[in-house]
């Protein structure tokens, strides 16, 4: 075990940074296990990260780890402590889903990715807070997670505990769902990095359904290379979910991308509108580092964007309904109140509307893709504002959350990859992130794209003041 000073440059090392260090046997995996469960249990009830912690297993995982590469194996997660969204099922483990209704359910399965996650060698810490069937809103029988930047404000959601644990260096990666933004938002006011696959690159059999044609699962993780090297073990053909690619692109992690030399970035400039102070002078710092590493960037706007939101949730929410109606009937009192409401006034959509908004959805998309004759990738603001504070009013919430959908949502109406990377910090250390967006089954150009801005700035590398 490392000495005790040089153990928080090890809570925060990247995970190449980590399984190099396993690899020289300058520490095992149970080590990195024992010095994350410590962590959790100093630091975790300031965040609120996670729901359940599953010491026991995690040791026993690490200990399986450790003889796996004293037997001569190498992998680029093997004895790599993680975290998952609590509403992959995990078997023998319970997955909440951030609800009351699911309170006590113990999967006998678990879900695809985290099987392949498990395969990968990589040591599950256990499952992360999340609001309610990531409906948008924390169940107060858990409460919000809250961001370490900052811990009066929320660190958004709905995959708000993955984002908490990486960014406070209680887990090296952790997976989180996307169905409106919620990988890149909590990434977002985390300042770490959250990356939503192409629409069937990642399956999602065994994960808790929101919209069943708007979920993605993906990684939230310090680094663009750490996500991909997550990505690489969670990606690939499963015919357990119905909306699987039956071929992918994406095959392993590529070199490492250290210039943008012709690139075309098209920036969506009416994204960038909006911005809470301080903002606007981050992401235009952030376009200056893409140029100064090659790429040309010019504005482009979005053809049918005002339209965005009304479609979203046209998709979302009769599809949400639809999941929910049995226990809408059965156990309508334990759903938190904005919850309940919210899907109670789903119920009522018509079938039309529910048509309507998908053919609204498909000329949306239509005219999106087209940018990707003249751009190779598109960039905006993942989010115009700042991580909220937690006591705002819940109108003035739900406010804002409309507002950051029309910059995340795009990329779960069109299934294209989207990942969203820190750009800076305001004076008061609160993060700003920018996203990337490139064509279907083009991650490694996403990921590649923030490495290589990564390259030239630190801001993944920073850590929030009483973590580290």
């Amino acid at each position: 075990m490392p000495p005790a000073n040089a153990l928080d440059d090890l809570a925060f090392a990247s995970i190449t940074q980590l399984t190099s260090a396993l690899d020289r046997r300058e520490l095992s995996s149970r080590d990195a296990t024992l010095l994350m469960l410590a962590r959790i249990e100093r630091f975790d009830a300031s965040v609120n990260g996670y729901l359940t912690v599953t010491a026991e297993r995690a040791l026993a995982e690490a200990g399986l780890a450790d003889a796996r590469r004293a037997a001569g194996e190498h992998g680029a997660l093997l004895g790599v402590p993680v975290a998952v969204k609590d509403l992959c099922d995990t078997a023998g483990v319970r997955t909440t889903a951030g609800s009351r209704i699911l309170a006590n359910y113990v999967p006998n399965r678990d879900a695809t990715v985290v099987r392949r996650l498990y395969d990968a060698g990589a040591v599950l810490l256990g499952k992360t807070h999340m609001a309610e069937f990531a409906y948008g809103y924390p169940h107060p029988d858990y409460g919000p997670s809250r961001t370490p930047w900052d811990t009066s404000r929320s660190a958004s959601g709905s995959s708000g505990g993955s984002g908490a644990v990486v960014a406070a260096g209680l887990a090296y990666a952790a997976l989180g769902s996307d169905t409106g933004g919620s990988i890149r938002g909590p990434a977002a006011v985390c300042a770490i990095t959250g990356h939503k696959p192409t629409y069937g690159l990642v399956s999602r059999a065994g994960v808790v359904p929101l919209s069943w044609s708007l979920d993605h699962v993906g990684p939230l993780a310090r680094s663009a290379r750490d996500a991909m090297l997550v990505l690489a073990a969670i990606a690939g053909h499963d015919p357990a979910d119905a909306a699987s690619a039956p071929e992918t692109a994406w095959l392993a992690p590529p070199a490492p991308r250290t210039d943008l030399r012709g690139l075309r970035v098209g920036l969506l400039v009416e994204l960038t509108e909006g911005m809470d102070a301080e903002c606007p002078e981050l992401f235009e710092a952030a376009l200056g580092a893409l140029r100064e590493l090659g790429a040309s960037v010019e504005p482009v706007d979005v053809p049918n964007l005002e339209y965005v939101n009304a479609i979203a949730f046209g998709v979302m929410e009769p599809e949400a309904a639809s999941f929910h109606a049995r226990w809408l009937r059965e156990r309508p009192d334990d759903y938190a109140p904005q919850t309940r409401r919210g899907l109670e006034a789903a119920s009522l959509l018509f079938a039309t509307q529910y048509v309507d908004a998908q053919r609204m959805r498909a000329r949306f998309n239509h005219g999106f893709m087209r940018l990707f004759e003249r751009y190779d990738v598109l960039c905006c603001p993942s989010q115009p504002e700042l991580p909220t504070v937690i006591a705002a009013e819940p109108v003035g919430r739900e406010a804002r959350q409309q507002w950051d959908l029309r910059h995340t949502v795009i990329g779960n109406l069109t299934g294209v990859p989207a990942i969203s990377a820190p750009c800076g910090f305001t004076q008061a250390h609160l993060p700003f992130s920018i996203q990337f967006m490139t064509p279907p089954f083009a991650d490694a150009l996403a990921l590649g794209v923030t490495e290589a801005y990564q390259s030239v700035t630190d801001w993944h590398l920073r850590r929030p003041p009483g973590f580290a």
